[in-house]
């Protein structure tokens, strides 16, 4: 068109250059991206002036990409808002005319997802999701809650809404995640849950060792080869055991368990409480105290013998069975979690390790048989390491409590040796057995 004075003013309008006179289309590679996705636009022009650059703008930001060769090409995440017909322009600017501009419009739509991501093992939380922008109705919500145990999954169909929920007890830390088609867009939306540990005392088995509990324990030191002078054991059941209730290697009876029955741990079963102690007794052997039985009627008891003038243990026979129950319980002197005395060295156990309420706080299973299980393989390694650092073969030596320099007496608190049926001047043996 050519152009000259005295036209009228339509004429003038399109004379002047004015945004508009060309043809510019921008072109998405998509209609709509959950936000934060990408999406490419693509613009073009129908006018032959060199271009110089363009630009594209957003609505809601003032975000801008810029491209000087063709194809004028940009790919933006779209992470700003959430819009339906969300405006993109591109601004084409040419060396001789004034610039020229397109636009299209895409939808950037999302999930909300609210609720706690983190609490204390077995509280409820509840968990909503909506449509961002809100009011877009969706048919179908998908629930998932990935766990160590399984995946529990939950489809919300209650017809077209634009917001959905999931509520129950929470046992376990997983990923929750839900998605949903918003104006044909799939949207998905994930956070991670943390589920902690249950503190206080309740999860903290006690320890409790009753001294010299049965008076009438023991059997004659004389008519067995290796007599036991003291023994620390389990106070209910007398058998060596450490962490109770207990039958056999069963520890189940020491837990409530408890399925959860709705919300994201639907399915699973975990420890409602436990009830675990360790409840010892230290036994003497009746034979050796003061008082105790002889080996037969007209002779002299152990305690006698040895305490006679000219014995090995002359005289101190009161200190030789007091080391005996200490030997038992808490070392001489007494201190809680003493390497000298048996129970010490539980209490020495429980105090450096999580104690068997704590290893079954976080136990989670998809079946209560399952969950047995679990618990049983867990305290029965506590049991098993206890037994193992409670047991002879490590001890100091020397220490009050065993024998050599420094203890009661040197070799005065191990056993006679039946095999040599005498007694050894110097008491190598220990004290003299009938």
């Amino acid at each position: 068109m050519t152009c000259a004075r005295g036209m009228g003013a339509l004429l003038s309008f399109l004379c002047s250059g004015t945004v508009g006179i060309a043809a510019v289309t921008v072109a998405p590679n998509l209609s709509g991206v959950q936000k934060g996705q990408p999406i490419t636009f693509v613009a073009t022009t129908t006018e032959t002036d060199p271009v110089v650059q363009v630009t594209f703008s957003y609505e809601g930001t003032t975000l801008t990409d810029v491209d000087d060769t063709p194809p004028y090409q940009v790919t933006r995440a779209m992470a700003w808002t959430t819009l339906l017909d969300l405006t993109v322009t591109a601004t084409f600017e040419f060396q001789t005319i004034d610039p020229q501009q397109g636009s299209t419009d895409v939808d950037v739509v999302d999930i909300t997802l609210n609720g706690l991501l983190q609490m204390g093992r077995g509280a409820v939380a509840g968990y909503s999701a909506r449509t961002s922008p809100t009011g877009l109705s969706v048919s179908r919500w998908d629930w998932q809650y990935d766990t160590v145990p399984a995946d529990v999954q939950m489809a919300d169909t209650n017809g077209s809404d634009d917001r959905s929920s999931w509520a129950g007890r929470m046992v376990v830390s997983g990923d929750l995640s839900v998605a949903a088609e918003i104006e044909g867009i799939v949207c998905e939306v994930s956070k991670s849950v943390t589920v902690k540990p249950r503190q206080g005392t309740g999860w903290n088995t006690p320890a409790n060792a009753v001294q010299d509990n049965e008076p009438y324990w023991g059997a004659s030191v004389v008519t067995i080869a290796i007599p036991i002078l003291g023994e620390l054991r389990d106070r209910e059941s007398d058998v060596t055991a450490f962490i109770v209730p207990q039958s056999g290697r069963d520890w189940s009876g020491g837990t409530t368990r408890a399925e959860v029955t709705s919300g994201p741990c639907n399915g699973l079963w975990y420890v409602a409480s436990e009830s675990f102690t360790v409840d010892q007794e230290t036994v003497v052997n009746r034979f050796i105290k003061s008082g105790g039985p002889p080996p037969d009627e007209n002779a002299t008891n152990f305690f006698d013998h040895n305490n006679a003038a000219g014995g090995c243990i002359a005289g101190n026979m009161s200190n030789f069975v007091q080391a005996v129950m200490n030997h038992e319980y808490r070392g001489t002197p007494e201190a809680c979690g003493s390497l000298e005395g048996h129970f010490g060295r539980v209490e020495n156990y429980l105090a450096g390790h999580p104690s068997p309420g704590q290893a079954v706080e976080g136990l989670v299973s998809t079946s209560q048989a399952g969950l047995v299980s679990l618990v049983n393989a867990a305290i029965a390694d506590i049991e098993d390491d206890i037994a193992a650092f409670t047991a002879h073969g490590d001890w100091n030596e020397n220490g009050p409590n065993w024998g050599g320099p420094g203890s009661l007496g040197s070799g005065k608190h191990t056993r006679y040796n039946p095999d040599a049926d005498d007694y050894v001047s110097g008491c190598p043996y220990g004290p003299e057995f009938f």
